[in-house]
């Protein structure tokens, strides 16, 4: 028994048009160019007078400043310096009576 008789090579077919900005994203925020060649070269069908605007994670892609200034007091042995916290009331007592937790 033969199958795929009918076809030539192998082939992938689309059940609707997808929107360019789709493929933008799934693609990883290709530029207008970058996604036409792309798409051209798997043959994909799309309207290339309709190009992607760019959105906000291309945007955030480009920025060049950190989110966070970089730390200047960082130690330089370890536990030269902790963080603490207090937590509680707990719902469990200790058994010393205790409700309150100090946290390092």
């Amino acid at each position: 028994m033969m199958l795929n008789q009918g076809f030539s090579s192998s082939s992938a077919f689309l059940g609707k048009v997808v929107k360019s900005s789709l493929w933008h994203h799934k693609l990883g925020h290709p530029s207008n160019e970058i996604l036409e060649v792309m798409l051209m070269s798997f043959d994909v069908s799309f309207n290339n007078h309709v190009h992607v605007q760019p959105c906000s994670h291309c945007f955030s892609g480009k920025l060049s400043e950190l989110s966070f200034p970089e730390r200047l007091d960082r130690v330089k042995v370890h536990f030269h310096k902790f963080h603490s916290d207090v937590w509680g009331p707990s719902p469990v007592v200790s058994i010393e009576g205790f409700s309150f937790m100090l946290l390092l």
